[in-house]
């Protein structure tokens, strides 16, 4: 009977989501509309990454080569049609990424009935990142899919193959999930290793076969280039937009008094002291090394009986959860990534309060990271100043806390033994 109310859920909630996003913001191409346009001139012999699009003509465009190649077809076809396939792609990326942190985290942890909560639990927790990034028509749900599927893939299905040239096609859309080539030398995973590498570079030269070789090798050129600021501090300090979330933006915004962004009706004192630009520069080395360094306290932990596929999701838990720290230019449509760890946490929140039989201080932490990453939705009419204070970074950092104090052995105590934390 509960599964059968796990379906009537997601068939609700995905009902919705498709009501608002394919019904109606059906005439809304969004940021979708920009790459299109980037992908209609490939074989023209402009310099896309020059060019402004979008309507009006006001943004550049940054997919490489490979992505642009891919979205060719699509800017081909009607607008309004090219959409709602994305949209559709998007839905059902989503769709699967539910079912993946299901069958590796919820089914074999909890009861039929808390299944359900936490299923429940974990989509209205991601809800404001899921809209963000459908209202937007943002690539983001589609590549945490890829990855996540190219994880389950090698470590389930020991197909390591296919889970090597899925992560090379998320690697395709965006950077990000480089931080899982190292886990995957770290695991010795060297067939994956192997196709991942063979399938970036057939990716790599695909676009050739179409473009020539001089044109393709122009376009990587020009790609490099346009990913190059404008101005050093802004690939430092992170501050070209009031949007960008991160350690940089954080920092920045904490030791730099005054440090501006591209917004300018807010201007109340937020720093805690003036540290000056040079040494909040090395701060924000020395934080990115810190959450490199903090990898090894994942990888190494629990190496005695312990459930190894709920510690093998704990290390990618952290793996997503750092791509939206330690990158630059991460906007709130990123946090998507976020998800595996939520997943993971719910599953510990629910333990333990089934065994303590009430509220401890890790739930109500736990409470406030939901909320303060669903502001926008709760109240958005204070949006901006969300943006101002990075709030949804203070979160984040709470939620990385959270997640190393939630080992995966806690799980595994006694029932009535309750777990500290």
């Amino acid at each position: 009977m509960t599964a059968i109310k796990k379906w009537h859920f997601l068939v609700f909630f995905f009902s919705v989501l498709t009501i608002i996003f394919i019904g109606v913001e059906f005439k809304r191409p969004a940021d979708l509309f920009v790459y299109l346009q980037a992908s209609a001139e490939l074989f023209s012999n402009k310099n896309i990454y020059n060019e402004l699009y979008g309507n009006p003509a006001m943004l550049f465009y940054f997919g490489n080569p490979i992505f642009t190649s891919l979205l060719y077809p699509f800017s081909k076809i009607p607008i309004l049609l090219a959409t709602t396939i994305w949209k559709l792609l998007s839905l059902l990326s989503l769709l699967r990424i539910i079912f993946i942190i299901d069958e590796w985290v919820f089914k074999p942890n909890l009861k039929m009935n808390s299944n359900l909560n936490a299923i429940a639990i974990l989509c209205l927790s991601s809800i404001y990142y899921i809209y963000s990034n459908l209202h937007l028509i943002q690539m983001t749900i589609i590549i945490l899919f890829l990855s996540l599927e190219s994880l389950n893939q090698i470590f389930k299905r020991n197909n390591e193959i296919v889970g090597g040239t899925l992560l090379s096609l998320a690697l395709a859309i965006k950077l990000t999930p480089i931080v899982f080539i190292p886990y995957l030398l770290f695991k010795q995973k060297w067939k994956t290793v192997i196709a991942l590498g063979i399938s970036i570079l057939l990716l790599i030269v695909l676009p050739s076969v179409f473009l020539g070789w001089d044109q393709n090798l122009a376009m990587w050129s020009n790609w490099l280039e346009a990913l190059t600021p404008e101005k050093e501090e802004w690939a430092i300090f992170d501050m070209n937009n009031r949007k960008n979330h991160g350690l940089s933006a954080l920092l920045s915004t904490l030791f730099i008094a005054g440090i501006e962004d591209n917004v300018v009706d807010l201007t109340h004192r937020r720093h805690l002291i003036d540290l000056g630009y040079d040494t909040v520069k090395y701060l924000i080395y020395a934080a990115r090394i810190i959450i490199i360094l903090f990898t090894f306290y994942f990888l190494r932990r629990e190496t005695n009986s312990v459930d190894s596929k709920l510690k093998l999701w704990w290390q990618w838990s952290y793996l997503f959860l750092i791509i939206t720290l330690f990158f630059p230019q991460q906007r709130l449509y990123n946090f998507i990534f976020l998800m595996p760890a939520l997943g993971y946490l719910t599953l510990f929140q629910l333990k333990q309060y089934e065994r303590i039989k009430k509220i401890s201080a890790s739930n109500i932490w736990f409470l406030i990271c939901i909320i303060t990453f669903n502001l926008e939705l709760i109240l958005g009419v204070y949006r901006k100043f969300y943006w101002y204070h990075k709030s949804t970074t203070y979160a984040t950092i709470v939620l990385l806390i959270l997640l190393a104090l939630s080992l995966p052995h806690k799980l595994l105590e006694h029932e009535n033994k309750p777990i500290k934390i």
